[in-house]
């Protein structure tokens, strides 16, 4: 054992033994211990110097700043929901927990995705596995900077990686749903041969996922503000070079006004984030392919979805 990890120096030792053999008496086995208390006493500083060893148990439900992996993450969002927000609004290891809910929505996704097409055929399933993750990482990556920049403007508050914590959050929940309802999707696909209802049936599974997505987003990303919240203004003179800060409590109406600029913005990025959504879907079809058609990776594009819905409305009227 090197030196430096040893209980007391080699010096020490021999005293205190000295100490011992001398408080000792040669009848009895009464000590005279106040030698050793003495010279202990003088030598205890030095432990303090020591760092103690502590032993750290990993349990399902120990704090997120302890131990972020895939499936803490995943056991904190569905039962331990309280604990993962206070970690992301503490700010306690958002880039870890930002890799795990974003493999967490990647593999949901894949799983739904494949269930989703295996009512055509194993090719298509493949594909709509694949297709299903590429569709909601390009649509936040479309949308996150309007997001980020526009939420600032308004007095959010929340910082970048905070934003990007609480978007996956809320995607993760959308997948998780997902694959709650796969196997209601799996019966019907396998089952079914109306494919005009196997698409209705996904269309509500997707929107009933949504909107527990979008309120996990909303309730954290904005909650509404309260009369009497403390705001942080930064002020200083010209001369100063560093910027001091005040706390300003926000009377009823500020409050209330404040609460509706977010809810505004909010709807804004909600309708935005939806007519991306739809558009790269679109572009990424088929994810749910007729029985009565041949397996296809993508279909070709004509003019956009929104036109696409224009041109059957006027062909339905008669008017092309």
């Amino acid at each position: 054992m090197n030196k430096q990890h040893q209980f007391l120096p080699t010096d020490d030792f021999a005293e205190i033994s000295r100490l011992w053999q001398n408080s000792t008496t040669n009848d009895s086995l009464t000590l005279n211990n106040e030698a050793i208390i003495a010279h202990i006493a003088t030598i205890a500083p030095l432990e303090h110097n020591a760092a103690p060893t502590v032993s750290k148990r990993s349990s399902l439900f120990s704090p997120l700043s302890e131990r972020t992996s895939f499936m803490q993450t995943l056991m904190a969002i569905l039962q331990n929901r309280e604990r993962f927000i206070q970690s992301i609004l503490a700010k306690e290891h958002l880039r870890l927990m930002a890799a795990a809910l974003l493999a967490i929505s990647c593999v949901s996704f894949f799983v739904y995705g494949f269930v989703l097409g295996l009512q055509h055929s194993l090719l298509q399933a493949l594909s709509s596995a694949v297709k299903l993750p590429l569709l909601f990482l390009l649509t936040i990556i479309i949308t996150f900077p309007t997001l980020f920049i526009f939420g600032s403007l308004i007095g959010i508050g929340r910082t970048f990686m905070q934003t990007v914590v609480i978007l996956l959050g809320g995607t993760a929940i959308i997948s998780l749903a997902l694959v709650a309802l796969s196997p209601v999707t799996l019966l019907f696909g396998m089952t079914t041969s109306s494919y005009a209802f196997f698409k209705l049936l996904n269309v509500g599974i997707f929107v009933v996922a949504w909107f527990l997505g979008a309120a996990f987003f909303r309730a954290i990303y904005a909650p509404p503000v309260s009369a009497g919240a403390v705001l942080r203004v930064h002020h200083g003179d010209d001369d100063e070079t560093s910027l001091q800060a005040s706390s300003v409590a926000l009377s009823e109406e500020q409050a209330d006004n404040h609460t509706k600029v977010q809810a505004y913005f909010i709807r804004f990025w909600f309708l935005l984030y939806g007519f991306v959504a739809v558009q790269i879907s679109w572009m990424l079809r088929p994810f749910v392919c007729s029985s009565s058609l041949e397996f296809q990776l993508l279909r070709g594009l004509r003019d956009n979805v929104y036109g696409d819905i224009l041109y059957s409305i006027a062909h339905i009227l008669g008017l092309r």
